[in-house]
This record gives structure tokens, sequence and C-alpha cells, in this order.
């Protein structure tokens, strides 16, 4: 890590105030909820229209693969903007 890398950190650190939320819940109890709500609508419509999956019912006797949202504020190029991205894992 370089000393650049140290002013990025703490540019963004001063920012976003801590860090991203670890949890769908937590997302909904940061002040920016509608953000995250948006963040989180955009990427199932992307994933909607990308054909990405197909919505069906769960045989018996299976396990269903387990998902989660991971929440990230990312800085733009400019360090001082921000966007909030969401993503299915």
């Amino acid at each position: 890590m370089t000393s650049g890398d140290y002013i990025l950190l703490s540019a963004r650190t001063a920012i976003i105030g801590g860090g991203d939320p670890t949890s769908y819940w937590e997302a909904m109890n940061f002040v920016r909820k509608e953000e995250w709500v948006t963040s989180m609508k955009e990427k199932m419509d992307e994933l909607v229209e990308n054909d990405t999956w197909e919505l069906v019912d769960c045989p018996k006797n299976v396990k269903v693969i387990d998902n989660r949202w991971v929440l990230r504020m990312k800085l733009n190029a400019d360090v001082l903007t921000q966007r909030l991205c969401a993503q299915l894992s």
C-alpha cells in the first residue's frame, strides 16, 4: 500500500462515516436507506433484464443455495462523491 492509498482510505472513511453496512437490515437502518433500496432495485432489474435466472418452485428434498446482499459505498474518480453499490452473492 502506498501513501496515496492511505490518503484515499482516509478520505473514504471521512466521507462515508466509517464503513459499509454488513447486512440488509443494517442498510435499512442507515440514514441513506432510500439510496440502498434504489441500488438494490436497480441490481434486481438488471438481473431480470439479462435473464440471469428463472424463478421456479423448489422441488422437495432439495437444499436451496443461500445468498446475500453485498453492499458497498464506492468513491467516484473525484474522490469527493460516492455511489452505493448492491450485489447479490
